[in-house]
């Protein structure tokens, strides 16, 4: 009894938690469509934490195929998670042959388990409710959630490797604040298939009912936790606008790409672009632009992004983000020097030299200077 109580805690938290997110997500202004999608992703799972709450409360009793209801709708979480990954990079390709087959397999075991159900006697099916949440877990539902678990790492690691080509192909043409977005996609997938493991490993280790309304909960309000803090933390939730921005500057790069000529300039014909950058770092102190990237910095010295690319790296001998973020960082440097903790805060100084979070602003300090930026005030 006191383990359902313990149980009852933590789901009743996490469906708190999951409401609060999800209210979180839709009611913003100037909101976005990944914005809804993400509420949508987050409400099935809890309805599942609601599932295990009727279920604590034998309250599943009165609505048994409610149940049922939510195993099938379970098998469009990991394809409202594909599709929402695939709108934060740009892909709108359709979905691979090999994941919509192993979506069709979770659906027709979730739909075979509710007419298995509906096959029992009113007695068989009270009996199998009971067992949800016990030691005696019906053995058609330990083979359901492993399978279905197992679907969804096939899905997360589609999407793993869908944006580790992306991070290649645009490595060097986002922002500031678009690697932000970028770098919130691969942690929140790589975050979801560790949990996702972590649940597989349980159901095969541990008896179910301790998964479903122990575990779970924890795994969703650790997920809770990551997309409220790294949101507000680095401003990683979509408004309209730059939801457009970044679709607009999706299809820009992708299209650079796509059209970038095998033939690259000569060095002698690079004297006069590579003049027009420095003198823009120098004087013109474009780095200051958070939303700098490279087709933006192309566009300022009339030149295509490939030409500008095999400049930096040829002749610079350094990426878009380094050649940036070292700028960014020598002005940081100036101003460091004349830090008067009255006055000035280091987050300020971030911003004002072009950096969108405190955190990209120590990680790229420490890696040109070798120290963190408090250290070097202290110092100084």
């Amino acid at each position: 009894m006191k383990v359902n109580i313990i149980y009852s805690i933590l789901n009743i938290l996490a469906a708190f938690n999951i409401m609060m997110l999800c209210a979180f997500l839709i009611f913003r202004k100037n909101n976005s469509f990944p914005n809804y999608l993400l509420a949508a992703i987050f409400s099935i799972p809890g309805l599942y934490i609601l599932d295990n709450i009727l279920i604590n409360t034998n309250l599943i009793h009165s609505v048994p195929y409610f149940f049922f209801f939510v195993q099938i709708l379970a098998n469009l979480f990991p394809i409202a998670v594909y599709k929402y990954m695939h709108l934060l990079i740009g892909n709108t390709k359709k979905i691979k042959p090999y994941l919509v087959a192993a979506s069709t397999i979770t659906i027709l075991l979730s739909l075979l388990l509710t007419g298995y159900f509906g096959s029992l006697s009113p007695s068989e099916q009270t009996s199998y409710i009971d067992h949800l949440s016990t030691d005696e877990y019906p053995i058609s539902m330990d083979i359901y959630n492993v399978v279905f678990y197992i679907c969804q790492m096939i899905y997360l690691i589609e999407i793993f490797l869908d944006i580790k080509k992306y991070r290649v192909l645009v490595k060097n043409n986002l922002s500031a604040i678009e690697s932000v977005k970028l770098l919130f996609v691969r942690q929140f997938i790589l975050l979801m298939a560790i949990l996702n493991f972590l649940l597989v490993l349980c159901y095969i280790l541990l008896p179910a009912n301790i998964v479903d309304y122990g575990v779970l909960p924890v795994v969703m309000t650790i997920i809770y936790l990551f997309v409220i803090v790294f949101s507000i933390k680095n401003n990683a939730i979509f408004s309209h606008d730059s939801y457009e921005a970044l679709v607009a500057e999706n299809k820009k790069i992708i299209d650079n790409t796509e059209s970038k000529s095998s033939d690259w300039i000569k060095e002698d014909k690079w004297d006069n672009t590579i003049l027009v950058l420095e003198e823009m770092i120098k004087k013109d102190k474009v780095f200051k632009y958070n939303t700098l990237n490279l087709s933006t910095l192309s566009d300022m010295v009339e030149e295509q992004p490939y030409i500008v690319s095999q400049i930096l790296n040829q002749h610079f001998k350094k990426s878009f983000f380094d050649f940036i973020n070292e700028a960014r960082v020598d002005e940081a440097l100036i101003l460091l020097k004349n830090f008067d903790s009255k006055t000035d805060t280091i987050e300020n100084i971030a911003a004002e030299v072009g950096f969108n979070s405190r955190a990209s602003f120590y990680r790229s300090f420490k890696k040109v200077t070798g120290r963190n930026p408090t250290d070097f005030v202290s110092i100084n």
